[in-house]
């Protein structure tokens, strides 16, 4: 005898049913792409897909084209900042203070600004300029800071000055731009802020690190770190060229943000000063790499970057934030020379 389902039964199930079968599909599909992906676990790759950072921290060598002539040390608990002006003499920032020093490393007065200098800087006819947070004022040895200008915003955050013989430049960090001023301290603008009618993107600035340079040849170079570019500006923000190469290689700049410092040697080659993989390096007038300066190995700081400074006669100077001290470079061959 034939037995018949009940239509009402049926109808009364059916969703559960549905959902049973429905569970065992994606049951099978999550079983299959976990035995997949287990199969394509890293480990399983060949070394050629292995991200290896350790085999970039050391620097050959043969990459390595300036030695290490003095160290010195600057006394502070921390230090911020580091500036040589066009007489070669020194100025160092640390804990609320600024140092000078003459050409020789003699000291030569001390400074109290009542807050951590945040960047230092001087201009070609020899104009001392120190930033806070929030803040730029003149410094001279033996005087009180004379206080310029206080840009806006609660989320300033000055973290490089430059001057030329009629402006003042400041990255801020904070606002992701950089500020144009008179000499005294009126504002005049903005430089390489988003335009699209400049097609200009603005500066991708991930974390606490962007810099400004007032070069000799009149052009700004302001680093874009987010980019991991260097870009050339003119005084009034038209954008003239640009270099950077994003690789952990020794030839570009690695991890989220770099370059973090910037300086200029006398015939217009760029040192730059990375943080992440703490290295100093020089890249010739058209970006292209020359040398490294100084890597970790030579370092007491672990990922924080060394700020820098040029002198005229070629001597690089990296301000180590792990010993607190100022490391003076010279080329190896000025080097021999100079024994």
């Amino acid at each position: 005898m034939t037995k018949h389902t009940d239509p009402h039964l049926l109808r009364r199930f059916s969703p559960v049913i549905v959902l049973l079968v429905l569970g065992g599909i994606i049951g099978v599909v999550v079983f299959v792409s976990r035995e997949s992906g287990r199969d394509r676990r890293p480990a399983d790759l060949g070394d050629e897909y292995k991200y290896d950072v350790e085999r970039y921290k050391v620097i050959p060598k043969e990459k390595i084209g300036y030695r290490e002539i003095a160290v010195m040390e600057t006394g502070f608990k921390k230090v911020t900042a580091i500036a040589v002006d066009a007489d070669d003499s020194l100025v160092v920032g640390g804990d609320r203070m600024v140092r000078f020093y003459s050409s020789s490393l003699k000291p030569a007065g001390t400074v109290d600004i009542g807050a951590a200098p945040m960047a230092l800087t001087s201009s070609r006819d020899g104009l001392f300029l120190v930033a806070t947070k929030d803040r730029v004022g003149r410094l001279a040895p033996g005087e009180e800071v004379a206080w310029l200008l206080k840009i806006p915003g609660e989320k300033a955050r000055i973290t490089s000055i430059a001057a030329d013989d009629t402006y003042l430049y400041i990255a801020d960090a904070g606002s992701r731009r950089v500020l144009r001023y008179t000499r005294d301290g009126q504002a005049r603008g903005l430089i390489g802020d988003r335009n699209k009618a400049r097609d200009l993107p603005g500066f991708a600035v991930p974390s606490p690190y962007f810099d400004v340079l007032a070069a000799p040849d009149g052009l700004l170079r302001i680093v874009d770190p987010g980019r991991k570019t260097i870009n050339a500006f003119t005084p009034d923000g038209e954008l003239e060229l640009s270099f950077g190469n994003p690789t952990f290689a020794l030839e570009g700049f690695s991890g989220c943000c770099n370059p973090a410092h910037l300086s200029m040697l006398p015939d217009g080659s760029y040192v730059t000063s990375e943080k992440g993989i703490p290295r100093v390096k020089v890249y010739n007038t058209d970006g292209e790499f020359v040398t490294a300066v100084v890597g970790m190995e030579g370092l007491a700081t672990e990922t924080e970057p060394c700020d820098v400074a040029t002198d005229s006669t070629g001597r690089i100077y990296v301000l180590d934030p792990g010993a607190k001290v100022v490391r003076i470079f010279l080329a190896g061959e000025e080097a021999d020379r100079d024994k």
